[in-house]
């Protein structure tokens, strides 16, 4: 036993104090100190006189925490990853070094002001003041995945900690296109159907505007009503609702064990082959999407205003959100940053409370370059012929030879792909391009920001698409979809690559005071789970998210609705419910009953509706037995299959129909953020022609009428139930698949060591963090729960430290931490405290 605490000492403890002797050791220039207090979870709270000092002691503490994370994040984002991890890793290489342009982002670097240089500078002076005192113990602080892989940390600069900007944020969330297999899509549909049923069939399964579809900003299609009788708050609720810590139970009883160390290997095979298949710089591995929900005064019952954000990134481990708090040098904020990034994108200061979600606004066009017969290298561009632009990337490879690339460009951007068959090449056009640290430092001034107007101003300067979300100390609220938007030409398709012959180009961009926002709407409270912003703006290229008349925000303005005020605890208590609520079957269990309801109540089919109308309508596991509680899940995942199946696959073709095929619903571990998916959308479209607002000209079910196509793929799903789970349906129950934190970032590169990946028993639809501000009185207070914990370190023996893994049951249990703002509560919570000199 005490072997045991002298391991766990040095590797969590010895930190702390070398933090203190390295700072007495080291020449002292300047006389400067910076002090890190960390809180009762391990949070650290920086305070310094000067911009560089602060970060300096950010950068430290991230260092101190997640070193490695930040060394996979750094490598992902900038293609260096073979060089430590070997050739299986080259592919990916390429791919990331031909996303961005280096000698833009150091262009921006340059020209940045001393302050915001400062920033990127500070930070990484601090990583490398605690990998400096790593080489002076290794045995006590090298973190062990560096020994696992063989390879050493190496120092950071400025321009590092600005690419992990550029790589996630941008490159994550802004970056988003298929218009290439859009018209792969459509070229296959034209083989099959011929051109006009081609159209007909493209233009109904990826349309430009639904004018049903809900928006954040409040329009003609604020209220859906569909969960107007939404059963939600104590006292209206059935037993296995889904409100305060009863949950709890699920633990106690759960005969897997409670969190499971699961190997990673699946995981990590299944993003490399979803980025295989995409091809899209970018995009995550796995369904992410996030969620918010703001109050202001009119809905709020025991405050002036409560904000909840959930940020969703995927579940790994470490995760992706590190809690920070800033003080000092204009700086007074605590909350979350996303892959400990500078910009703290969740969080508030004692003015105001910010968050985000992604925007999915289409700023990326795809241009196909007419190539030169004689030369592939020479495109077509204003009635000539233009040299692209070339440069060479040399990728080291461990335990191989260096690997040189060719990387092109043209006037549009970046050559994503050559189709030298057809003469075309495809280069990708980005409207943020050059702006990457622009918008970076938007988002960190928005942290300083006192009032709507200055936060407005910062979100006015962020080119990528990011929807940001504001409250303040007396609870007024506000929402801005950010970004920069081209104005294209009128005849131009963005579904579909644009010719790059000169005729297509942009005329400007759309002004920051005509895109969606909004500052303390009338109906009292904002709501989005990544949904349409207004009713005018269109969906962009991407197939994954199609803006619909059925999407998931309307349960949580359904919820928003129930009651004409809310108490903080019952706003907050919504995130549990839409985190096992049935996202679809709201929107077809009118024509399910309509067409079911004159069976005979003796056949299956009757009895499979009678499931569903009793159905709470929650994916949930409430005693604990490893199963969903109701049959109901597994009717409706094999009716929505089904149904899915025998109304699109036909039409669409078995090389696209993977697009649409799946409900979304949490039946893999693999599924961890769910949404009303696209042949869900396109479904409910099929299902409901007559009130559409959309022209569905093309008949999907091929002459038969809808209540016909509704029995026989009910018809079909209950006989494949009774073939797997027998003929009674009560016994019709799926198992729950656990909700795994994984050890690869959205990439699929390791960022965690194998053996502690972490899981809890049930998947839950919600953030990846949650971040809760509550404005009483003109005071802001915050709770949130970025699990696992905040410390991502394992020592060289394998031991781990009392943060690394302490929010996971807080998260497990919809149960949040106080993350401390004022100097007062901080000492009040202090574990521990490091003075730094530089």
């Amino acid at each position: 036993m005490m072997e045991l605490l002298k391991k766990v000492i040095m590797a969590i403890l010895l930190p702390a104090l070398f933090g203190l002797t390295g700072a007495a050791l080291a020449e002292d220039n300047s006389g400067r100190e910076v002090e890190i207090i960390r809180d009762a979870y391990g949070v650290p709270h920086v305070y310094a006189d000067d911009v560089f000092g602060l970060f300096y002691g950010y950068g430290y503490s991230v260092a101190q925490d997640r070193l490695f994370q930040i060394e996979m994040t750094r490598r992902s984002v900038s293609g260096t990853v073979a060089e430590v991890l070997g050739g299986k890793y080259l592919s990916f290489d390429k791919k990331i070094r031909s996303t961005y342009t280096p000698a833009s982002i150091k262009a921006q670097y340059s020209a940045l002001a001393a302050e915001q240089k400062a920033i990127l500078d500070g930070y990484a002076a601090g990583v490398n003041a605690w990998i400096e005192e790593i080489h002076a113990a290794p045995e006590a602080l090298m973190p062990r995945e560096f020994l696992e892989n063989g390879f050493e940390p190496v120092a950071w600069t400025g321009m590092d900690v600005a690419m992990i900007f550029v790589g996630t944020i941008a490159h994550r969330f802004s970056d988003f296109n298929s218009e290439v297999e859009n018209l792969t899509f459509l070229n296959d549909l034209t083989a099959r159907h011929g051109k006009e049923t081609a159209w007909q069939i493209f233009e109904q399964t990826k349309w430009f505007n639904d004018p049903g579809a809900p928006t954040t900003v409040p329009g003609r299609n604020a209220q859906s009503g569909r969960w107007a009788s939404l059963r939600l708050y104590p006292g209206d609720l059935p037993a296995t609702a889904h409100i305060g810590k009863p949950l709890g139970r699920r633990f106690a009883r759960d005969p897997r064990g409670e969190y499971l160390d699961l190997p990673d290997h699946e995981a990590l095979a299944y993003l490399h082959q979803v980025f295989a298949k995409t091809g899209i710089s970018g995009m995550a591995g796995f369904p992410a999407a996030s969620n918010v929900w703001i109050m202001g005064p009119k809905k709020t019952a025991d405050a002036d205003g409560v904000f909840l954000n959930g940020p969703q990134f995927g579940a790994i481990h470490p995760g992706y959100v590190y809690g920070i708090g800033l003080h000092g040098a204009g700086f007074d904020l605590a909350g979350g940053a996303y892959f400990a990034s500078p910009a703290v994108l969740f969080g508030n200061n004692a003015n105001i409370g910010w968050g985000s979600t992604a925007g999915v606004g289409d700023t990326v066009d795809i241009y196909a370059e007419q190539l030169n017969p004689e030369n592939k290298y020479e495109y077509m561009f204003k009635g000539l012929y233009r040299k692209m632009g070339k440069r060479q990337e040399t990728i080291a490879v461990k335990g191989g030879e260096p690997v040189t690339i060719d990387v092109y460009n043209t006037v549009h951007g970046l050559v994503d792909l050559f189709d030298e068959e057809n003469g075309v090449a495809y280069s990708r056009r980005r409207t943020w391009d050059g702006l990457e640290l622009e918008s970076l430092m938007s988002f960190v001034d928005a942290t300083k920001a006192k009032n709507h107007a200055e936060w407005l101003a910062a979100a006015a300067r962020d080119a990528v698409s990011v929807n940001w979300y504001f409250i303040d100390r007396h609870g007024n609220i506000g929402y801005a979809h950010t970004g920069r938007y081209p104005i294209r030409p009128k005849d131009s398709d963005p579904r579909l690559p644009t010719s790059g012959t000169g005729e297509f180009e942009w005329d400007g961009f759309l002004p920051f005071e005509d895109q969606p926002q909004v500052y303390n709407p009338a109906q009292g409270y904002l709501a989005n789970w990544n949904n349409k912003p207004s009713d005018d703006w269109p969906n962009g290229d991407p197939w994954f998210f199609l803006w619909s008349a059925s999407d998931r925000v309307d349960f949580l303005t359904g919820a928003l609705e129930a009651k004409d005020k809310l108490t903080v605890e019952e706003f907050v208590a919504i995130n549990e419910a839409a985190s096992y609520a049935d996202l679809n079957l709201p929107y077809f269990i009118g024509v399910l009953n309509r067409a079911l309801g004159q069976i005979d109540e003796a056949r299956l089919e009757r009895r499979a509706l009678a499931f569903l109308n009793d159905w709470d309508q929650a994916w949930d596991d409430s005693d604990g037995d490893g199963y969903y509680d109701s049959p109901a899940a597994a009717i409706a995942d094999a009716w929505f299959t089904v149904m899915i199946k025998n109304t699109l696959k036909d039409e669409i073709g078995g090389k696209f129909f993977y697009r649409y095929a799946s409900p979304g619903y949490p039946v893999d571990s693999r599924e961890e953020s769910r949404r009303v998916g696209a042949g869900v959308s396109i479904l409910y479209h099929v299902l409901n022609r007559q009130e559409s607002g959309l022209d569905f000209a093309y008949d999907f079910l091929n002459g038969v009428d809808v209540d016909t196509a509704v029995a026989r793929a009910m018809t079909e799903a209950v006989e494949i139930l009774s073939d797997t789970y027998g003929a009674d349906p009560a016994n019709w129950r799926l198992p729950v698949p656990r909700q795994i934190f994984r050890t690869t970032n959205f990439y699929g590169i390791p960022q965690g060591s194998y053996p502690t990946t972490k899981s809890i028993p049930i998947t839950q639809n919600r953030g990846s963090e949650n971040n809760i501000v509550v404005a009483k009185k003109g005071i802001m207070t915050t709770r949130n729960v970025t699990p696992p914990g905040q410390s991502g370190f394992v020592a060289p023996d394998g031991a781990t430290g009392p943060h690394y893994a302490d929010q996971l049951d807080l998260y497990a249990r919809f149960e949040y931490k106080n993350l401390p703002l004022t100097r007062q509560d901080i000492e009040r919570q202090a574990e521990s405290r490091t003075i730094l000199k530089y």
